[in-house]
């Protein structure tokens, strides 16, 4: 965030947003810990002025900056919270297959990866902190209170994860005769990292301590923007949250595949298998938890094409056949003369998954295409789906809290307080999977007049029910017949419920989201001057988009209207414009977000926003440039958001909106490609 100018200033007024600049700054503020004015000054408070290295500051310092804090973008101090994190990856991929006679064949496939993040973020936060008299850097000979954040030279807040992943599979491939086969495998997947977040997490007693100390070597300077103090006393206040993950999946899978039996229309192909796993999962904080799980999955699946309708030679011969001998078939002279083609395939697909922790899911999906002519294409589809609970959402270590930490109130008990009680953090076993629906109709359209020209339109509707979220408590207490046994009472007394002992802060299954509308596209390309030119615009007009995500709400209208979880703009889309000379290529892209307003209860307008970029690759073998051993050569260059276009602001903190923003600004990649 200090690389951009829209967080250093955290004053957004001039967005017509509200003032969010802070005292945690470099350098930061001093105040009076009664109240009164510090000493030597006519002001309680005064912005630590930025002094050299080892100087000690006196109350004279201070004479300047008297009655002035320090404001700043807390978040955007010394190198900033990260916007992209710097990151390494690295990966390698073999593969290999051995070929045993005609019909036997073994495969195998190793993967290895590497990926590392990082990035050092604000400086080390000393927030409200009570500095004694006794510190030698306190001129004001009485205990002061300072906010701030230490300059960059004692270190940062860092961000970093590493992670390893390695994949190892083998099968088997067998041709079973009669245009049938055969494959099966097993693989092993794992994963393990470390995430640290280091100097995030303070010991309280030894900064009181560096605080209070009375020698300059044990003490902690918290008016200096310099160094503070030495690498001893500053590791023994803020040192590092350290979390190792680690993942395991082994998997097993076979299939058969072939015609199961043959229609005048043609063979009817047929794709049968099963499937069972097991993860596993485990997260480790030394000296605090270890979070962890398994589960075992199975699933049985098959799907299967049926061509429904043939057009073209295969027809005409049926017909010519008809004709010469004498019999009607029906059909006119009319006959397209062309290859034979399917002009109708039905395509069913099912699945059926087990798992071990919350039960059972079936799918299917149903896909229809006509092709009424050589030119066009219709089609329609409906699928089901479901998303099952993560590992971390079915295996909970249970933690109790109580309801005093919540603030909770008992609604059938006239909002009366609880007092006593307790939250349970836990599982929930009736736990189920988000399910989903989706429907979809289309039509392609190719005309032979205009060749190189496609046309397609589809519309869609998607339906997501049962979503799953972990809920305040309170929002259990507020409609407790919806969530039957999250709240335990104890007895009723004089016709009133009993007491609330117990409410259980668990994973549910509530809400949804209902969403429609179309895709468009249209592509032209042809040949001219020695090179294909294409032209081509697509876009996605979403025409609904209504949620329910909190008991007894209504259903909200996220069209158009953003929102922290689940909306979308009504327009998205993309223009085209390239050349390609066989030798080089060239090709121009814009991206359209349309208009939308921001979260509630703000109106402001944001969207309607065009970002430009362009892309070139060149062969270099093509262009003449002969290079020994090499058999090919390609450079690409591409530059993202030629017009350098940042985020807008919007209402509510990080101030940009999330879903829709890229940091980054303009950026270019290179590309080298060498095939020797």
């Amino acid at each position: 965030m200090s690389e951009r100018g829209f967080f250093r200033d955290a004053d957004y007024r001039r967005f017509g947003g509200a003032d969010t600049r802070s005292r945690s700054c470099s350098p930061g503020t001093v105040s009076s810990a009664s109240g009164a004015n510090l000493p030597g000054l006519n002001s309680s408070f005064a912005g630590l002025p930025v002094l050299g290295e080892g100087v000690v500051p006196t109350v004279g310092s201070f004479a300047a900056t008297a009655g002035q804090a320090n404001l700043c973008n807390s978040a955007a101090n010394g190198h900033g919270t990260a916007l992209v994190h710097g990151s390494e990856n690295f990966a390698l991929h073999a593969a290999g297959e051995r070929q045993f006679g005609a019909s036997w064949s073994f495969f195998g496939e190793v993967t290895l990866a590497r990926d590392r993040l990082r990035a050092e973020q604000s400086g080390l936060l000393l927030s409200n902190v009570l500095v004694p008299a006794s510190n030698p850097y306190n001129p004001f000979g009485e205990a002061v209170r300072i906010t701030t954040r230490l300059g960059a030279v004692n270190g940062a807040e860092t961000f970093s994860r590493d992670t390893d992943f390695k994949r190892l599979l083998v099968g088997a491939r067998a041709e079973l005769g009669a245009g049938w086969d055969a494959e099966a495998s097993v693989s092993t997947t794992r994963d393990d990292g470390d995430r640290i977040f280091a100097n995030t997490v303070v010991n309280s007693a030894a900064r009181t301590a560096a605080l209070a100390a009375a020698s300059p070597g044990a003490a902690l300077n918290p008016f200096t923007n310099g160094r503070a103090a030495s690498d001893e006393v500053l590791r023994a206040i803020w040192t590092d949250s350290l979390r190792d993950n680690h993942g395991r999946k082994d998997q097993f899978s076979a299939f058969v595949r072939g015609p199961v039996l043959t229609l005048p229309t043609g063979p009817v192909d047929l794709i049968a298998g099963a499937e069972g796993a097991r993860d596993r999962y485990l997260s480790i904080t030394p000296g605090t938890y270890n979070i962890g799980g398994s589960r075992t999955n199975s699933a049985v699946y098959g799907e299967a094409r049926v061509p429904l309708w043939r057009t073209g030679a295969e027809r005409r011969s049926r017909a010519d056949s008809s004709a010469d001998s004498g019999v009607d078939s029906g059909m006119g002279g009319g006959m397209d003369s062309g290859p034979s083609r399917d002009a109708a395939v039905l395509t069913l697909a099912a699945r059926r998954d087990h798992y071990s922790d919350f039960g059972s899911a079936g799918t299917y999906q149903a896909g229809l295409e006509v092709r009424p002519t050589r030119t066009t294409l219709l089609r329609a589809s409906t699928a089901t789906s479901f998303k099952p609970p993560t590992l971390l959402q079915t295996h909970i270590n249970d933690e109790t809290f109580t309801t005093d930490d919540f603030g909770l109130v008992d609604p059938a008990r006239g909002n009366a307080p609880i007092v006593g009680g307790e939250v349970l953090r836990t599982g929930n076993a009736a736990l189920g999977p988000e399910k989903g629906r989706a429907y979809s109709l289309g039509a392609v359209w190719e005309p032979e007049w205009a060749g190189g020209t496609r046309i397609a339109l589809t519309a869609w509707r998607v339906k997501i029910n049962g979503l799953i979220s972990l809920p305040w408590p309170q929002v259990f207490l507020d409609n407790e017949a919806l969530f039957p046994g999250l709240v335990v009472r104890g007895a009723s007394v004089g016709g009133l419920p009993g007491e609330v002992t117990r409410v259980l802060a668990t994973e549910v299954n509530f809400g949804g989201v209902d969403t429609s509308g179309a895709d468009m596209e249209l592509t032209h390309a042809w040949r001219a001057a020695g090179a294909k030119w294409t032209m081509s615009a697509s876009a996605t007009r979403t025409t609904r988009y209504e949620v329910v995500v909190a008991p007894n709400a209504p259903v909200e209208d996220r069209l158009a209207r953003r929102a922290t979880d689940f909306w979308s703009p009504k327009w998205k889309g993309r223009v085209f414009a390239g050349v390609d000379q066989g030798s080089w290529s060239l090709g121009l892209t814009g991206r359209y977000l349309g208009a939308y307003r921001d979260m509630a209860p703000s109106e402001r307008s944001l969207g309607n926003r065009w970002v430009y970029d362009l892309a070139a690759t060149l062969d270099l073998r093509r262009a003449g440039l002969r290079l020994p051993g090499v058999k090919s050569a390609q450079v690409g260059v591409s530059v993202v958001n030629l017009g350098n276009q940042l985020p807008e602001f919007v209402a509510a903190s990080p101030y940009y909106d999330l879903t829709q923003a890229d940091w980054r600004g303009r950026y270019a990649n290179l590309h080298v490609s060498v095939n020797w």
